[in-house]
């Protein structure tokens, strides 16, 4: 997420920046402004913004108003501004020292350049009006000072603003952000056009979105709390110590009470919008597990009875999920079972008997190389060896590759031209689902999960571990990494009915991320079992599996290595596992001496 520095606060957090804009609500009194300074603090602002500006050097004198003139009677603007442009340098130092003394941000608009010049030294900041977006001399002043730079885009194309951006960026300003603005005082519900946040949001996404409004507010603050909904990260509001005064900006200004209530409102909101991205929450743990469906018996079965015409789904989800509806059809009971039983994978048969399938799931690694799965050892990619030694496992009866959406084309192009495997999709952040969807599709058991991060899985440990599974019936057995740290020469087994346990309870996003299964199962009181190495293989230091580009040049070098003992010229993938932890601890040898 983009953000933007603001004196102590890193602004894009989802904590929204609030500026009260006070701008010249004090009307030329000193004495006023310091009270609204102590009135929005107490309110509850992060920031409070003045106007800078000289009437003469800002308005023609024949200047039309382009404000409501019921509200504001004056003609023209140098009329209005020569009211309030009497504070100079000495009084922003006073008001700078005051909000300091607040615990709020000073922040000012400057409108010339002369006040660039004594103001920047007081501000976090520098804020830029929505009228000065073409005014690119000031524009260079501003971006030259190297401070944060807030842009309003009030009245402005998106062609004007990316014009102020690239320069305000190009001169200088290390951040900037912009604010959604409508130049209309007051700015009527109907002109607030708030969606226009989340467009500012797509055509420049590298950038903090704030709104800056000008709607007359009402009792729940409604125009903020809906701008914040949409996106803004700073909102600014004009205040006011009277919303009912007449004239200049304090018919359209909250007051004290409206900004407390405002930020009332807000924690509320920021509550109810929580964080983002679709997924089941912890809190809906038993809703899953017992509001969704199960595979029932719609009547009593005999052992060895076709399910086809004897199930129906019904609540609770505790059992063969109703997902699995059609493949349990195909399935028979495995003994006599009552009408209504909630169906369990122990309780059916396949035809053909209980079937082993290896997935490996190419998703869920945000930390691991670019393009991974392609990278080269020995002549071949690492999918190639994982794809090629997983094949030579008598234990496995089918291969699935689960890759996330949007991986390129040309990966799925080598692997059903190169290994004619079978390929699922799913979300990039979402290994579980990535494995569970595998094993629907495959009509699994028994799972097998390899890792294109272990090129050096070794069939006979695959072997190994699968055959203790199917000794020991644990939920996941694993390699044992008490004295295995050697880890991937196998990956976990685990049972199709303990996998469908952990894809129903699991809603962390981060563990459906890693789908470490083991971590994973332990984590859910599942039966975890270690199969033991031979000690052949037993090793406390023993490394090889790939995370960072160290790694896989270590590998590469292991590799060589292992040629050279074994006088092995032919492909390297049919090396053994041993071969490799031995030349691993010759390595270590050699390395002592």
């Amino acid at each position: 997420m983009p953000c933007i520095a603001i004196g102590h606060r890193v602004v894009g957090d989802g904590e929204p920046y609030v500026i009260a804009e006070i701008g010249v609500n004090h009307e030329g009194r000193l004495d006023l402004a310091v009270e609204m300074i102590t009135l929005a603090a107490a309110g509850g602002a992060d920031a409070v913004k003045f106007q800078t500006y000289k009437a003469a050097t800002l308005a023609a004198r024949e200047s039309a108003s382009y404000w409501d003139t019921a509200k504001e009677p004056a003609r023209s603007q140098f009329e209005l501004f020569s009211r309030y442009d009497g504070f100079g340098e000495t009084e922003y130092q006073l008001l700078a020292e005051e909000c300091s003394v607040r615990g709020v941000d000073f922040l000012s608009t400057p409108f010339d350049e002369g006040a660039v010049d004594f103001l920047a030294p007081l501000m976090p900041c520098i804020k830029v009006a929505s009228a000065d977006i073409t005014n690119v001399s000031l524009l260079r002043k501003i971006a030259a000072i190297g401070k944060p730079v807030l842009l309003s885009c009030g009245a402005s194309t998106l062609a004007e603003t990316r014009e102020a951006v690239h320069l305000l960026l190009e001169v200088g300003a290390p951040s900037l952000a912009l604010l959604h603005c409508v130049l209309n005082y007051p700015t009527s519900d109907a002109n607030a056009n708030l969606l226009m946040i989340r467009d500012l949001r797509e055509a420049f996404p590298d950038l903090v979105i704030g709104y800056s409004d000008h709607t007359v507010p009402d009792e729940s603050m409604t125009a903020l709390t809906a701008a914040y909904m949409a996106g803004a990260d700073i909102i600014e509001k004009h205040f006011t110590y009277d919303k009912s005064l007449p004239g200049n900006d304090h018919y359209h200004a909250m007051d004290s009470a409206d900004l407390a209530r405002f930020r009332q409102r807000l924690d509320l909101t920021r509550k109810l919008a929580g964080t983002a991205g679709k997924r089941a929450l912890d809190s809906e743990r038993p809703a899953r597990m017992n509001a969704r469906r199960s595979v029932v018996l719609a009547k009593d079965v005999h052992s060895g009875e076709s399910l086809c015409k004897a199930t129906v789904a019904k609540r609770p989800g505790t059992g063969i999920t109703a997902a699995n509806y059609d493949e349990v059809l195909g399935m028979s009971a495995a003994r006599d079972l009552p009408s209504d039983h909630i169906l369990m994978w122990s309780d059916v048969m396949r035809a053909g008997g209980e079937r082993t399938v290896a997935v490996l799931d190419l998703g869920g690694a945000k930390n691991r190389l670019p393009h991974f799965e392609m990278a080269e050892l020995g002549g071949f990619r690492l999918i190639d060896w994982v794809i090629e030694r997983v094949r030579q496992a008598s234990t496995i009866d089918e291969l699935l590759v689960a890759i996330p959406d949007g991986e390129d084309d040309g990966l799925l192009t080598h692997l059903a031209v190169e290994h004619a495997v079978s390929v699922v999709r799913g979300p990039r952040d979402d290994a579980l689902h990535h494995i569970v969807t595998a094993a629907r599709r495959s009509r699994a058991d028994v799972i097998v999960c390899v890792s294109v991060a272990n090129p050096l899985v070794d069939p006979v440990e695959i072997d190994r571990v699968v055959r203790f599974f199917r000794a020991s019936r644990p939920d996941c057995a694993c390699e044992d990494a008490s004295d295995y740290c050697a880890s991937g020469l196998a990956g976990p087994v685990v049972s199709r009915a303990a996998l469908e346990y952990l894809e129903m309870c699991v809603t962390d996003p981060q563990s459906r991320e890693c789908a470490t299964l083991v971590s994973l199962a332990s984590a859910e009181n599942l039966r975890v079992e270690a199969a033991r190495p031979p000690s052949v293989l037993a090793s406390s230091d023993v490394k090889l599996d790939i995370v960072t580009e160290a790694d896989l040049g270590r590998l590469r070098g292991l590799l060589s290595l292992v040629q050279q003992e074994e006088r092995h010229a032919g492909d390297p993938r049919s090396l053994p596992a041993t071969a490799f932890v031995a030349a691993w601890r010759e390595q270590q040898r050699r390395g002592h001496h």
